[in-house]
């Protein structure tokens, strides 16, 4: 099953993960749209929540923005 987040109303934090392996994480802005064709989406509006997650379950934390 793909998921879409498409114009949040405001920052949104996302993890999208198979059964046993995260695939991708990423920060969805309000004039982006995201899709991924993993089976499984979490989402957060709490950048402080989406990195304890992240380090909790995955043990990964993300690197900076290339600028």
């Amino acid at each position: 099953m793909a998921h879409e987040i498409k114009y949040p109303t405001q920052r949104t934090y996302v993890i999208a993960y198979t059964d046993t392996t995260i695939f991708n994480y990423a920060i969805v802005d309000p004039d982006q749209v995201m899709n991924t064709g993993q089976p499984y989406i979490w989402t957060s509006l709490s950048e402080a929540d989406w990195l304890q997650e992240l380090l909790d379950v995955y043990n990964t934390i993300p690197e900076p923005p290339i600028k």
